[in-house]
């Protein structure tokens, strides 16, 4: 069990403001960790059961996920999207541009959601998995991005600025931030005239 998990099996004072979670008040350790350990398999085939760790394919879990999405389209209609991939602060706090020389005073994040609704989950996958997904717009074998669907075909990484061409075809309302700087320079001059349109650098 990871080192933060541990943690919320610890009870009493933390050294700070608040005590340890405690969570063995609920259920103990080796319960969670049962489950931990089992509860992939309730949707794997019987033939995944005893292959080696490292062997195992997303095939075990990879069923509850496009079960989980296919309920969600059925349930839900998504009228505005908000993509969020920043590693790098809103704006500047001590200079101009913040040391990244692309930034000019972009408009800040929006204060964070407190509750909200999952419509779509992908599973994060090795790096050659991932390229063969839809809309990661490889070119060829070699499992490479080099263009993107926006105006002015930049080269350059494509599946974010791909899924947000396909949000706008479909008629989904602009709003949100998307990474990349070239991107980002497509994605301006593509909604220049949408003062609903807010974007921001993204590394």
């Amino acid at each position: 069990m990871l080192v933060g998990v541990e943690n919320l099996w610890r009870r009493g004072p933390t050294g700070g403001n608040r005590d340890y979670l405690d969570f063995g008040q609920y259920v103990s350790r080796s319960w969670f960790l049962a489950f931990q350990a089992a509860a992939g398999y309730m949707w794997a085939p019987k033939k995944y059961w005893y292959e080696k760790k490292h062997n195992k394919p997303w095939d075990i879990f990879a069923p509850a996920m496009d079960s989980f999405n296919s309920k969600r389209r059925k349930l839900i209609s998504v009228v505005c999207m908000i993509m969020d991939e920043s590693m790098i602060g809103w704006r500047p706090k001590t200079s101009k541009r913040g040391g990244l020389p692309n930034i000019t005073y972009e408009p800040r994040k929006p204060g964070d959601c407190v509750t909200g609704i999952l419509v779509r989950q992908d599973i994060a996958m090795d790096a050659e998995v991932q390229a063969r997904k839809k809309y990661y717009l490889i070119e060829d074998d070699s499992l490479r991005r080099e263009r993107t669907s926006l105006p002015g075909n930049p080269v350059m990484p494509a599946h974010t600025t791909e899924v947000l061409r396909q949000v706008v075809a479909s008629g989904v309302i602009p709003g949100g931030w998307v990474g990349g700087v070239l991107g980002l320079a497509q994605l301006k001059h593509l909604w220049k005239s949408s003062r609903d349109f807010q974007c921001t650098q993204r590394v």
